[in-house]
């Protein structure tokens, strides 16, 4: 605890460095994820959705911001990891996922 408050969850929020993170980026100058109760990392994934599959399960990421088809694929493979929500709907979908082990379940 620090002067008397509860320390904000953490979140590790892995993500490829291109416009459809913009808000992410924006929200966390304003500081909009402290002000509703977590602290939110951003973890760029220049590599994209490999490496964001990786972090996941080296545990270097708890939710990743990712092209469906790798993750899908990798899911089809045996992977545990988890597709939670949909992030931007186009046609290139983009989803948020998580590790097996992760707390979160939905967004």
């Amino acid at each position: 605890a620090v002067g008397g408050m509860s320390e904000l969850p953490i979140v590790r929020v892995g993500g490829v460095p291109e416009h459809f993170n913009f808000a992410w980026h924006i929200a966390l100058e304003r500081g909009l994820f402290e002000k509703n109760g977590v602290k939110v990392q951003w973890v760029d994934q220049p590599l994209g959705t490999g490496q964001m599959i990786t972090s996941l399960k080296e545990d270097k990421a708890d939710l990743v911001i990712a092209l469906t088809e790798g993750l899908v694929a990798d899911i089809a493979k045996g992977s545990d990891i988890r597709i939670i929500s949909t992030y931007v709907d186009s046609t290139l979908c983009w989803v948020i996922s998580t590790g097996k082990k992760a707390q979160f379940n939905f967004l």
